[in-house]
């Protein structure tokens, strides 16, 4: 059984999951993403990225000017 913390991130890389499937086409910035995980610290937050990225949910992409970019695994395969 998950404990709480645990459900939180569960749930948080599902929000994210959704929103990357939901508009896709350009991606998220890193701080556009970060709402969907208000209660974590950095450092959780920075394993909730990585975790979508390993999990194969999102890539990650260097944007204009050098911005951490989130997009859709889905959308980078079309």
């Amino acid at each position: 059984m998950l404990n709480d913390k645990e459900l939180r991130t569960q749930q948080s890389i599902i929000a994210i999951q959704r929103r990357l499937l939901k508009h896709a086409p350009r991606g998220y910035l890193r701080i556009q993403l970060r709402a969907s995980c208000g209660w974590a610290t950095d450092a959780e937050f920075q394993q909730i990225l990585d975790a979508i990225v390993a999990g194969g949910i999102a890539v990650r992409v260097t944007g204009h000017r050098g911005a951490e970019l989130y997009r859709s695994a889905v959308e980078v395969t079309r």
